[in-house]
């Protein structure tokens, strides 16, 4: 009679009954190793920060000037500008600060090496350690792992602090270097109506030349009012502060570790020894009954 190799509901509850102390002994100790493993495992503490885009024309200098058209500026940004606070977040710049600020270097316990290579090495894994995702309501959320709460929190509030510190020196450095232009133009404007003015004194009061020189240094007057406005506008949007983000949710220390889930573990460890255990048992079985 040939043997029937293929397993059955009846032989799996008979070996569960027959070797139930034994199944139950295996999970347990299994349990304990995986308890005992866990707490040799570092914690990792878990932060994560909230920020949408706001929109670059906040930072227009006509919104400034011009009462008619500030209520046409939404608040926040497009897909294109979520994608660029992304890019500035994801920059190896960002992670070098972060590895310089944080002395990380330290914390990765990178000895060896030159310090470019393990400043290098450290980067890399501060990546493993850093989330960033774009979420469906056009959000960026920055997650940051450490062994340590407020650490984690401080590098994503950092993040933060970084990406509007880029954005907003990009308007500022453009005003800047728009102003240093106007403020020469000005400048040689104001030594040719000084030339002027010294040539007209020299002139025939009223004659063709005197007027001909008035007339011109008045376009230029007019010019230099113009510039002067002009650099004045400048000067203000450059000293305004236009927010480059809108932080939803900054980052707080974890009360509890996030890795390693120690329930889930456990829980799988559990399942996993028990049908270990079961098939154990079946294969013990058969091959005595062989």
């Amino acid at each position: 009679m040939q043997q029937n190799n293929s397993l059955n509901l009846i032989e799996v509850v008979a070996a569960i009954k027959k070797s139930s102390n034994q199944i139950i002994v295996f999970v347990f100790l299994s349990l304990a190793i995986a308890y005992s493993v866990l707490l040799l495992i570092p914690k990792y503490f878990q932060s994560t920060a909230i920020v949408v885009a706001a929109n670059p024309a906040l930072a227009d200098k006509a919104r400034f000037f011009n009462n008619n058209i500030q209520g046409l500026y939404s608040n926040f940004g497009s897909g294109d500008d979520l994608d660029r606070i992304y890019g500035l977040a994801n920059l190896d710049t960002a992670y070098k600060l972060l590895v310089d600020e944080f002395e990380l270097i330290s914390y990765y316990q990178l000895n060896d090496d030159s310090i470019k290579l393990r400043r290098r090495k450290a980067v890399l894994l501060l990546k493993d350690d850093i989330q960033l995702s774009k979420t469906d309501l056009s959000q960026l959320k920055i997650s940051v792992w450490h062994k340590d709460n407020k650490t984690s929190a401080a590098i994503a509030n950092r993040i933060v602090k970084f990406v509007q510190e880029m954005e907003e020196g990009f308007w500022k450095n453009n005003y800047q270097s728009t102003l240093e232009n106007l403020q020469a133009s000005i400048k040689k404007m104001e030594n040719d109506v000084k030339v002027i003015s010294d040539s007209i004194k020299i002139q025939t009061a009223n004659s063709a030349q005197a007027m001909l020189l008035k007339n011109k240094r008045e376009v230029l007057l007019q010019q230099l009012q113009q510039y002067q406005k002009t650099a004045d506008e400048y000067q203000l949007a450059s000293n305004n502060k236009t927010p480059a983000l809108y932080i939803l949710e900054d980052a707080v220390p974890a009360a509890k570790a996030e890795k390693p889930k120690k329930l889930e573990i456990l829980f799988l460890t559990a399942i996993t020894s028990f049908c270990f255990g079961v098939f154990a048992s079946l294969a013990y079985s058969r091959n005595k009954m062989a």
